[in-house]
């Protein structure tokens, strides 16, 4: 007997880190808004962001929450610097793959990058295995 799997259940390739990154997104080629990123993976991130933003970056048709097709934004990020001396600044075009509204005027925005740099990759690799380590030590 087949199970059904619920409609925001997915399966995760890539281990999540909980976070607070600022951020700024965008249309690609436009405009960049202030957001913050909540979560990170080697695959992507999910952000907060504002009913403003959401309807900029989300075509109208597609405004009813839930799995997104077809649109790819701007989102640039900084990474501390825990072994550099400066933060990793991270520009990406990224897919939306999935949008919750959690509130009147707060939005998250699943997102999966597109390319990364080799650089990006150790990166993002390095920050998300130091935030995990500090965890552990509590």
């Amino acid at each position: 007997m087949a199970t059904e799997k619920q409609h925001f259940w997915i399966d995760r390739e890539h281990n999540r880190i909980t976070t607070e990154i600022p951020c700024k997104v965008g249309q690609v080629g436009g405009k960049r808004l202030n957001a913050t990123i909540i979560n990170l993976s080697m695959g992507g991130l999910k952000f907060a962001c504002s009913q403003e933003i959401f309807n900029l970056l989300i075509p109208e048709q597609q405004r009813t929450p839930g799995q997104v097709i077809d649109v790819s934004i701007d989102i640039h990020f900084q990474l501390p610097a825990a072994d550099r001396k400066k933060p990793l600044s991270i520009r990406n075009t990224g897919r939306v793959i999935h949008t919750e509204r959690l509130a009147q005027d707060i939005y998250h925005l699943g997102v999966q990058f597109t390319i990364l740099r080799e650089a990006e990759i150790r990166g993002i690799e390095n920050h998300i295995k130091q935030v995990a380590s500090q965890r552990l030590r509590w």
